[in-house]
């Protein structure tokens, strides 16, 4: 008998509840505890077959032929009242018709429905997302917008003043950045409501939380929160509209970053950020600053800008690039000027 047994019911390892669907209890004490050691005679119950012990689970009966109920796991002996539920049902006064939620870790909870909720659910019945998130497995999370990081099944969510959309994951008219956490240029205020040409009518961009302007429009700078017009020398005007310094370089005759200082006297024009000459006013006179004279033999007294080397040649005795030598005693005299050539020939 108990070989029979063994092949026409199985019994869950390291549990004591049956867990096939169908259980063959025609043999004698068949689903008895303890089969026929629990088997015997009760007193008022006509035979010797009546379960001493108690049936395996979902069955009942004196005899411990009858089937309990539904998802019922254990039943009464005598007239299989339900009193525990088959893993993954709940609700043994119903006969275990509810099954417990899919969301409850293994699939089972209490006698209430109640369990130990699987990721990013929650609720006595595993039916709600934790806060934060949503969709039908609560796989979506919810965006920064939404008020108290709560939104519903589908997303939507009443929005912080600064977001906007069904969801709240769009910035709201006049904020930017990853947070919309910054005004739109050209706007300031707590809400971001207010104009950067309340605070200065050159103004493209101002402190969100105070009066001062960071950048203005085209000729014009920054400084100290204030719009302040690109310098007079800039070129066509130009600058950078964040410190004035002139970007297209400055006017002939002025150098420096934003324009403002002369260049040499003798000089026409100088580098922006060097002050050193590029061209001389005259071509007496050489140099990085042109403030250098030309030498005094040379004729008209002109020579090369840079190098200050003769370039018309020399006076009375002399030659050389500089002039600096003498001419031979026996050169004729030419009308002031050198009688010999610049290597000292006549």
């Amino acid at each position: 008998m108990r070989s029979n047994i063994s092949s026409t019911i199985s019994i869950l390892k390291n549990s004591n509840y049956v867990i096939e669907e169908a259980i063959d209890c025609s043999g004698r004490c068949a689903c008895c505890i303890d089969e026929e050691f629990g088997c015997g005679t009760s007193p008022g119950i006509h035979g010797d077959t009546s379960c001493l012990k108690g049936s395996v689970d979902t069955i009942y009966g004196h005899r411990c032929k009858n089937p309990c109920r539904s998802n019922c796991l254990k039943c009464t002996q005598d007239i299989g009242e339900c009193f525990a539920c088959k893993p993954g049902f709940y609700g043994n006064l119903t006969n275990c018709v509810d099954s417990c939620s899919i969301r409850c870790i293994d699939g089972t909870c209490e006698n209430d429905g109640r369990c130990t909720c699987i990721q990013n659910f929650e609720g006595n019945k595993c039916d709600t997302c934790v806060q934060g998130r949503y969709g039908d497995n609560c796989e979506h999370t919810c965006s920064i917008g939404c008020i108290g990081n709560t939104c519903n099944r589908n997303g939507s969510c009443s929005c912080l003043h600064n977001f906007n959309g069904q969801n709240c994951d769009v910035c709201a008219a006049n904020y930017e950045g990853s947070a919309c956490e910054s005004c739109d240029d050209g706007f300031y205020g707590k809400y971001c409501s207010k104009s950067c040409i309340l605070v200065d009518s050159n103004c493209l961009k101002c402190k969100r939380d105070d009066e001062y302007c960071m950048k203005c429009k085209n000729g014009y700078f920054s400084s100290n929160g204030n719009c302040v017009e690109c310098g007079i020398n800039c070129l066509e005007r130009k600058c950078d509209p964040t410190n004035g310094r002139c970007t297209l370089g400055c006017k002939a005759g002025f150098w420096s970053d934003i324009c403002d200082a002369n260049c040499n006297l003798n000089c026409s024009s100088c580098g922006q950020f060097s002050s050193v000459c590029l061209q001389c006013t005259t071509d007496v006179a050489y140099g990085p600053f042109c403030n250098m004279s030309c030498n005094s033999s040379f004729v008209q007294s002109r020579c090369h800008s840079v190098t200050g080397t003769c370039t018309h040649g020399c006076i009375f005795n002399r030659h050389g690039s500089y002039c600096e030598k003498e001419c031979s005693d026996n050169c004729e005299q030419n009308d002031g000027q050198s009688p010999c050539n610049s290597r000292g020939f006549a």
